[in-house]
């Protein structure tokens, strides 16, 4: 009889095997990383071509950027340029095309630790999107520290052998945000909270649709309510 592998305390199971394909898994998942801040630099890079392109021909045209405001002459915009490249490289539709362009944008010039992060293959892009929308806010002068922050202790809890969720790493990102900027943050909670608004939209059977951009502990009450409200009808 052969005796199944025995799990370890942390819940790994003691197989060669096992070991030899997780780690294969790994490895190709940090490669998946690496290749896509990859794909972000030359995207990025793409951009910047068809910019100094379109910049060169507005010079040939006599476009003097010290004495006019703009150009007499028709001009293509140098991001629909790169899009429409994108599209015929890839075979991808313009809407692809956009999202890949300007999520590259953003973060090369916005967030550049956030793609070197990348490019050690431990952070995904899927995580490096989810850090920058939630870093949009932060003024430029602390925009640095609060990501290589932020990154250092992901990194951190990485290598330490855990995963933080979505929850936790947006709640560890605004304590960060807060230590580095609390007037900031102050004046733009103010400001988010004069644009709360609820939407009431009638569907169809006697439903409808409730949207509500709410402060996050008026949204956590709400939310509380309907869901008690919906599981009592429900059952």
């Amino acid at each position: 009889m052969t005796r199944a592998p025995q799990p370890h305390p942390d819940g790994s199971v003691n197989c060669p095997a096992i070991a030899a394909a997780g780690a294969a898994a790994v490895q190709a998942l940090y490669a998946e990383n690496i290749a896509a801040a990859a794909r972000l630099r030359a995207c990025y890079h793409l951009y910047t071509v068809c910019e100094d392109e379109q910049e060169r021909r507005d010079l040939a045209a006599g476009y003097d950027p010290e004495i006019d405001l703009r150009p007499e002459h028709a001009v293509i915009d140098p991001f629909h340029i790169a899009c429409a490249e994108i599209v015929a490289a890839y075979g991808v539709h313009n809407n692809r095309a956009r999202t890949l362009l300007t999520r590259a944008r953003t973060l090369i010039t916005r967030f550049p630790t956030l793609v070197e992060a990348m490019e050690t293959g431990r952070l995904d892009e899927d995580t490096a999107d989810l850090l920058a929308r939630h870093m949009r806010t932060v003024d430029s002068a602390h925009r640095g520290p609060v990501q290589q922050q932020i990154i250092d202790w992901l990194l951190a809890a990485i290598a330490a052998g855990t995963r933080p969720g979505r929850e936790a790493i947006l709640g560890t990102l605004d304590r960060i945000i807060t230590d580095h900027d609390p007037a900031g943050v102050r004046a733009r909670r103010a400001a988010a909270t004069r644009e709360r608004h609820i939407r009431l939209r009638r569907g169809t059977d006697g439903m409808a649709d409730l949207t509500a951009h709410l402060t996050a502990t008026e949204a956590s009450t709400l939310y509380e309510v309907l869901h008690r409200a919906a599981t009592e009808q429900a059952t």
